[in-house]
């Protein structure tokens, strides 16, 4: 074995059972991973199992091994068995020409064990004759050499083709005679079938030219396409069915020559042979020119040379001589567009549209730009023809007007045409679907326009008509004939929404409008008109949505709205929108079975009911859970289970919270309201009466409503509380799973409306609330509030302001824990969510050490805000960019006690840099004292003050920022403060009261902060020895 390098070194077989078949299957496995069969790896694994073999033959490792462990390699690659078998084949040749024949014997040995791995067929390929007759594949090798020399002599050498020269002119003559005669007697086409068939008996004809013949004839005489149907027919059932196709596509390739014209003939056979199925359009369109790529590049083209001509319309007015000049221009211009090269796909198209296979003329269209073909003016005529002759009997019914006769459009003689519109209805059926394709080319056809419009005015007419035997007549001036509908307009919108059947539509095409507003017109529009754009889509989806959820009965919602997979997967809509329509049905499915379960079973204590909920929750839900395992892939399910993701994009905050203060404040309005009526001694006593009934049963309604919806959040919550260990999984890192928890749950629900921010800001607060293992609210609130500028950057202005007022919940609950360390240890103190440490995956728990203390937090708030200070002022003023500013977020911009006012913070900075100069002036001159007194310093002295100077700057390190602080224990603490002396007011050691000061948001940033800000600067560009010694970091 002669190799430049060893893929399989000597020590992995002497210890293969040990370490070498690890070792071995690591190797093929890293290699397996590149399937190209032009890479480097590749062959390294040929290599690999080479050396394995060759192991084998020289007797170093038992084929039972080998075959074991190639057994297992078979897993990484499908074309295995190719490789082995090439293996194979260079060892049989090898081991030939060896002269020891136990090698030859091992190789039969471990071809033998590896049978079951590579098959017959494929070792019949590559091993000689005389091993696959020692392998007991063949009998003989001697028979199965001359069986392959029978079989390739067959393959390459034998004539396949009738021979042309032994044919016979008079055959095609008497041909062409048959098929030219007079048919308007009793001959029929199964009798011309059989002159047919011996004539080609007879005179030894090629089938394939007697039907071109047979074409040709059917070219010449269209008259009689009822008859040449019947024979192609016929005649076909003898043949392959693509032999015709094939024989049509060379017609046209024959005219596909520079100045060839495909004559309209040929346009016409073919369009006969498609409306009757004997030839597949996808055949015959791979033979038509041209080519579909060609065809966008002339359209594209257009569209550019349209543009410029409107740019030139803006251009200043040349002089006379020069105006002749262009006007010349423009006539050559114009005799070069009148004359374009043939369009076969055009052709086809027009001879289509004239023979009334409307089916297959949209197939072609569909395949080109918009409005391309009916912007070819004989195309656009067709199209008009079409729809006279569609429409003709309508249109003669209420169109023609008193006195006029009009020109009467006759019918196409064809079976398979559009039918004919016989009332309003009928024209829904393809005529507006003509005009779609027709577009603005309507221009060509004004007859066909009149026609349109006359039949649109008798419309109004009889549904005008039919309206006022329903209704009473209006009175006189107000109205001008129109019909007044005593139905609410949302139920009017309702019923027409049902009876088409567009209530799911028309949110699909919202939904994906939505995006396309960014990704297919984007590129051609400003970016502020492309963000009004997506968000006007936007709201329209969330109001529509809401509409069918509030409007349409359960039952009608449910039938039409498919499962979320189907949403996502078939029907390719946003999963945020997916969900929206979704929400609404899972709520009424879990509903439904709640209250069946309550029937079958009747119990009044909480605890079975609550038991109830969560049992039907689980039947609705676990369907759910299935289905939304195929929206994203399979790594995304190591950090978050499908249960939590489904969970969270199902709850609404009518689940999660219940609004006491709405409740309270409306109750006090029905309150004062009666206190009114009491007072008011000008109403009678009846309607005063009737007034207080009425606001009394609005009020015990409000009370009810209110304990009604307490009691299913209760239940809510005791489902959240079992299901919360099954959330996270976490199987890389909790820093992992928070990033998965945002990217695909927060962010994209938080600026879907106002209502979905407030959820998400409550829901992280739940998680928390609920002790989640593997969910670290420190992180979480850390990631929201760090550099939003890149998330607000790439929202619209709406959704800015949605994402504001999450940023404004979120700032809520942190500055509640905040505020008091009573609240901050009751809600935070004990939480696995404030853990400093980041431990192993389901390690919750902790020292009291691991947990963040109310210091530190204060610390950690302070950072939040500075960040969204800097973030939504500070770089938002430095930069140019203005429509970053106008999309601030408003609730940020708005709150004084989170952010600092523009101008005072400009003044605060200009004050903080005259103190820097100044300090950094006063540092100086001490230093230079400083130097001065060290020079008349003993030299024990300069030692000791260098030692006590490094102690101070250890202290000063440990304590600088509350960004990255390290936790320290009380004792460090205490050390530290220590260690501070009445002269460091203005240095880094922690104050405080001077962090309550900036935790509350003041306007004046003092000379700690600058220092502090300077500090962690300075901290983030150092290296990572000073980043190892802290335990756990919020970056």
């Amino acid at each position: 074995m002669a190799a430049a390098t060893v893929a399989v070194p000597a020590e992995w077989i002497k210890n293969w059972e040990k370490s070498g078949r690890g070792e071995f299957l690591h190797l093929c496995r890293l290699l397996s991973e590149n399937k190209s069969h032009d890479s480097s790896t590749y062959r390294d694994f040929q290599q690999a199992l080479y050396e394995l073999s060759y192991h084998v033959i020289k007797g170093n490792l038992k084929h039972e091994q080998a075959s074991n462990v190639l057994n297992d390699i078979s897993e990484f690659r499908e074309d295995m068995p190719s490789i082995l078998a090439d293996v194979f084949c260079i060892l049989d040749i090898e081991t030939n020409c060896l002269e020891e024949k136990s090698k030859r014997d091992y190789f039969t040995q471990l071809v033998l064990a590896c049978l079951y791995l590579v098959s017959d067929t494929v070792l019949k390929e590559r091993l000689d004759p005389e091993t696959l007759e020692s392998l007991g594949l063949i009998k003989q090798s001697q028979q199965f050499n001359q069986k392959s020399v029978k079989i390739k002599t067959k393959l390459f050498y034998k004539q396949q083709k009738f021979n042309l020269l032994r044919e016979e002119n008079e055959g095609y003559a008497k041909l062409i005679a048959e098929l030219g005669q007079d048919l308007s007697g009793n001959i029929t086409s199964d009798l011309i079938l059989e002159n047919i068939k011996s004539l080609i008996g007879c005179f030894n004809l090629d089938p394939n030219r007697v039907l071109d013949v047979i074409l040709e004839v059917f070219e010449c005489r269209p008259e009689h396409d009822d008859f040449f149907i019947s024979l192609l027919e016929s005649y076909m059932s003898m043949c392959e069915p693509q032999t015709l196709c094939h024989i049509l596509g060379f017609k046209f390739k024959f005219y596909q020559e520079p100045n060839g014209e495909t004559p309209s003939s040929l346009y016409r056979v073919a369009a006969v042979l498609l409306q009757f199925n004997l030839i597949d359009l996808d055949d015959l369109y791979v033979h038509l020119l041209p080519a579909d790529n060609c065809i966008m590049d002339e359209h594209k083209r257009e569209i550019v040379e349209a543009k410029q001509i409107v740019r030139k319309l803006t251009m200043v007015v040349l002089s006379s001589e020069k105006l002749d000049e262009r006007e010349k221009e423009k006539e050559k211009e114009e005799e070069k567009v009148e004359k374009p090269p043939d369009n076969q796909k055009l052709g086809l198209l027009e001879a289509l549209l004239k023979i009334g296979d409307w089916q297959h003329a949209q197939n072609i269209m569909d395949q080109m730009p918009p409005y391309y073909a009916a912007s070819h003016k004989l195309i656009a005529l067709a199209i008009c023809k079409l729809i006279h002759v569609t429409i003709e009997p309508l249109y003669r019914r209420v169109g023609v007007p008193k006195g006029a006769k009009g020109s009467p459009v006759n019918a196409l003689q064809n079976k398979r045409a559009p039918k004919q519109a016989e009332s309003f209805e009928d024209l829904r059926r393809d005529v507006f679907n003509m005009f779609c394709y027709l577009g603005p080319h309507l221009s060509h056809d004004p007859i066909l326009f009149a026609k349109v419009v006359r039949i649109g005015k008798s419309f109004m007419k009889e549904f005008q008509s039919d309206g006022s035997k329903q209704e009473d007549k209006e009175k006189t001036g107000g109205y001008f004939g129109q019909i007044r509908n005593t139905k609410k307009s949302s139920q009017r919108l309702k019923d027409a929404l049902l009876d088409h059947d567009l209530a799911l539509p028309l949110c699909l095409l919202m939904a994906q409008q939505r995006n396309g507003v960014i990704f297919q017109e984007g590129g051609e529009k400003h970016l502020k008109l492309v963000g009004k754009l997506y968000d006007q889509c936007h709201d329209t989806l969330v109001q529509f949505g809401g509409f069918l959820a509030s409007n349409l009965s359960t039952e009608d919602y449910i039938k039409r709205v498919p499962s979320i997979d189907v949403l996502c997967n078939e029907f390719h809509t946003p999963h945020d929108a997916a969900f929206f329509l979704s929400r609404p049905m899972y709520a009424h499915h879990i509903s439904s079975k709640y209250d069946e379960l309550k029937k079958s079973e009747k119990g009044s204590k909480q605890q079975h009911k609550v038991h109830k909920y969560i049992t039907s929750c689980e039947m609705v839900m676990a369907p759910v859970h299935e289905a939304v395992v195929s929206l994203h892939v399979s790594k995304v399910w190591d950090d978050i289970s499908p249960q939590f993701y489904a969970t969270f994009w199902s709850l609404t905050m009518y689940d999660l919270a219940v609004p006491h203060t709405s409740y309270e404040r409306e109750v006090n309005k029905l309150k004062v309201q009666m206190k009114a009526i009491d007072d008011n001694q000008e109403m009678p006593p009846n309607k005063k009466k009737k007034e207080k009934e009425r606001c009394t049963a609005l009020q015990d309604k409000l009370l009810e409503e209110e304990k009604k919806q307490m009691e299913h959040v209760q239940r809510v919550l005791q489902r959240l509380k079992l299901e919360k260990d099954n959330w996270l999984l976490a199987k890389s890192t909790k820093n992992e799973t928070i990033t998965k928890f945002l990217q695909l749950c927060i962010f994209p629900r938080c600026i879907f409306s106002a209502i979905d921010a407030v959820y998400c800001a409550r829901f992280v607060e739940l998680v928390h609330q609920q002790k989640t293992p593997n969910f670290s609210t420190l992180l979480c609130y850390d990631r929201v509030f760090s550099d939003i500028i890149y998330t607000v950057a790439s929202c619209t202005e709406n959704e800015a302001s949605r994402y504001g007022r999450f940023l404004c919940c979120m700032l809520e609950t942190v500055t509640r824990w905040h505020s008091d360390r009573a609240t901050y240890e009751k809600e935070c103190g004990n939480y696995p969510g404030f853990l400093t440490i980041l431990r192993a995956t389901g390690f919750d728990g902790g020292n009291k050490a691991d947990q963040l203390d109310y210091e530190n937090f204060r610390h950690v708030v302070h950072k939040w805000h500075y960040k969204l200070t800097k973030d939504s002022l500070i770089e938002l003023k430095e930069s140019s960019a203005k429509l970053y500013i106008n999309h601030t977020p408003p609730p940020l911009s708005k709150s004084k006690e989170r952010e600092m006012d523009k101008k005072d913070l400009d003044k605060s900075r200009e004050r903080s840099r005259e103190r820097e100069k100044k300090k950094e002036k006063d540092r100086k001159e001490r230093k230079r004292d400083h130097s001065n007194n060290d020079r008349e310093a003993p030299p024990d002295l300069i030692k000791r003050r260098k030692e006590e100077n490094g102690t101070m700057g250890v202290s000063k390190h440990k304590s600088e920022s509350p960004c990255e602080s390290p936790y320290p224990n009380e004792k460090d603490k205490e050390k530290n403060k220590s260690k501070s002396s009445g002269k460091e007011k203005g240095s880094d050691s922690f104050k405080s009261e001077k962090m309550d000061k900036i935790s509350s948001g003041g306007k004046k940033e003092s000379r700690h902060d600058k220092e502090k800000i300077e500090k962690k600067e300075k901290r983030d560009c150092s290296g990572k020895e000073e980043k190892k010694q802290y335990p756990f970091h919020l970056y």
